[in-house]
């Protein structure tokens, strides 16, 4: 019997792990590259299957083709050879759809064509207000419905969220990181507040109090307390909502979902439709007029809405693309809804969710937005890393 010697042995072993790594390498490239790159692109994320399809082909020309040069296997080497032209027609689909334009009508704000990550909102008395970073970081101003802009600056770090309080007259900014600050519009001066370490899920003004959540944690601040009051009513609080005008609800909405009509002393749970829990995992919150509740979630391959009419309890209702990342409800009739999209398109129903109009606006990550209903002028904040930035006005 011949016995293979102990370094053959390793030899072979070490060939076979070499064998297997190659083929592993040959499944990503071959299965997850192009795939979710095609994925991307049916999604309207086009910037992301664009970086993909570069990758693929980098990797094909750099690492796949002298790995399969030194390969005995004819099925490597051809599929070596044949691999970059996927790449390449998904480039060129990205490139195609980069090119074409925005469908809706819609066109850029100049006055915020920089802004990276902008976030928006509109005040109780029909301000709008854009704040966002990039090289020319600041907060913008239009009480005219978007014709002229006024820099009011920023300081500090980018902020996540903005509320106004019609009490005090201040627009509050939940920033990624440090201390929550405040625009005095009276004394037209920047404050700021320290909060606890972590970052802002969620920001509300109700009744005079600011609650927040940090992490997942629900506080509140108020004239009467020098520091920020936990609430341990939920232990992950993901949405926070006031009501528009004096009906004095909020919504709070996490692992449970709780309404309060005294300010945030007392909770009441609200029950979840059969079904919430699987599409509803970390669930926002918006509040229109008529005290019309809307619960909502969004990912790339599942989401949710929740909608509450009246006294009526909440009920799921479809949405017409899944990665819905922000929905503003009409302050005075609340079954006017906009929703938001991650590439897929703005959208808005008149009818709480039964039925929704497409807008336009693929390709945009849409990761903020307002609407002046008054003036019917709709407003989306882009974050878009390298393309088509900035913030978006369609009349409506």
């Amino acid at each position: 019997m011949t016995v293979e010697p102990r370094g053959a042995r390793v030899e072979s072993v070490a060939r076979a792990i070499l064998r297997g790594w190659l083929w592993l390498k040959i499944a990503v490239w071959a299965v997850f590259l192009p795939s979710f790159g095609v994925l991307c692109l049916l999604h309207h994320l086009v910037g992301a299957a664009l970086l993909l399809a570069i990758m693929g082909i980098a990797l094909s020309y750099w690492a796949l083709r002298p790995l399969a040069a030194a390969s005995e296997s004819r099925t490597i080497r051809g599929f070596a050879v044949s691999s970059p032209l996927l790449h390449v027609a998904l480039a060129v689909l990205s490139l195609v759809s980069l090119l074409l334009p925005l469908e809706g009508g819609w066109e850029k704000i100049e006055a915020a064509a920089t802004l990276s990550d902008p976030v928006l909102t509109r005040t109780e008395d029909g301000v709008i207000v854009i704040e966002g970073g990039g090289p020319d970081k600041t907060t913008l101003w239009s009480d005219d419905g978007g014709e002229t802009w006024v820099d009011r600056g920023m300081p500090g770090l980018l902020g996540w969220y903005l509320a106004h309080d019609p009490q005090r007259d201040w627009l509050w900014v939940g920033a990624s990181a440090g201390p929550v600050t405040m625009y005095d519009r009276i004394t037209e001066r920047w404050l700021q507040l320290d909060k606890p370490e972590g970052q802002v899920r969620a920001l509300a003004v109700h009744d005079g109090r600011v609650f927040i959540s940090v992490d997942g944690r629900l506080l509140y601040t108020d004239d009467e307390v020098d520091d920020w009051v936990p609430l341990s009513v939920l232990r992950r609080c993901d949405g926070l909502a006031s009501a528009p005008g004096a009906t004095g609800l909020l919504l709070a909405t996490g692992d449970r979902w709780l309404a309060s009509r005294d300010g945030g002393d007392t909770w009441e749970e609200l029950p979840q439709p059969a079904g919430a829990a699987e599409v509803l995992r970390f669930p926002g919150a918006a509040i229109g007029g008529g005290d019309i509740r809307y619960v909502w979630d969004g990912g790339m391959l599942q989401g949710g809405l929740a909608v509450a009419v009246g006294d009526a309890p909440f009920e799921l209702r479809s949405l017409p693309q899944s990665d819905v990342r922000t929905l503003v409800a009409d302050p005075v009739d609340g079954r006017h809804v906009w929703i938001g999209t991650w590439g897929q398109g703005v959208y808005r129903s008149t009818d709480a969710g039964e039925r929704w109009e497409d807008m336009g606006l693929q390709k945009i990550q849409a990761g903020s937005l307002t609407v002046d209903f008054t003036r019917r002028r709709a407003f989306v904040g882009s974050r878009n890393l390298a393309f088509d930035r900035g913030v978006y006005l369609r009349s409506f």
